[in-house]
């Protein structure tokens, strides 16, 4: 779970080294349970996100969590959309 914008700089700092440039992949937290409400796999609560700008945006349909080199967006977390990747 990313608790603070310092951790959210340095995945992405890291993502760019890898040349990663585009929205990556899961981590920690979903908002299926109620939308809006977002909590960790642990079952406690995020009080940090970083969202930016027009995020989260997929209502009840995005309900997972992505980190990209500029921002925290909510996605389709079906195994089926393109972010299938997990960061650890």
């Amino acid at each position: 779970m990313v608790t603070t914008a310092e951790a959210t700089s340095a995945i992405q700092s890291y993502l760019l080294t890898k040349g990663l440039t585009v929205d990556y992949g899961w981590i920690d937290g979903t908002d299926a349970a109620t939308d809006g409400v977002w909590v960790a796999g642990s079952g406690e609560d995020m009080l940090y996100i970083g969202f930016t700008g027009v995020e989260p945006n997929g209502g009840n349909g995005e309900n997972c969590l992505s980190v990209g080199i500029n921002d925290i967006l909510d996605f389709i977390c079906d195994g089926r959309s393109d972010m299938q990747y997990t960061l650890c």
